[in-house]
């Protein structure tokens, strides 16, 4: 799977994507003042925007989560 900008596409909504989000985190170097990028899970919506699980920041880049595993 690859990354899709934002800028290019968006997911359908309210569905459940991986996501790249930039911005400032608490964790983050004091001494940077430099954005950090994290990972997280969240979703889409044409009209109330992104959620995001567990972050804020921007949303720069999306992909569809795998299918989970079958049990064998």
């Amino acid at each position: 799977m690859e990354w899709i900008s934002v800028q290019s596409e968006l997911p359908s909504n309210d569905c459940e994507v991986l996501i790249l989000v930039e911005g400032y985190f608490p964790e983050a170097s004091v001494l940077s003042q430099k954005p950090s990028v994290r990972h997280c899970q969240g979703s889409f919506n044409r009209s109330s925007g992104w959620k995001i699980k567990g972050l804020e920041g921007f949303v720069k880049y999306w992909m569809p989560l795998p299918e989970s595993p079958e049990d064998k």
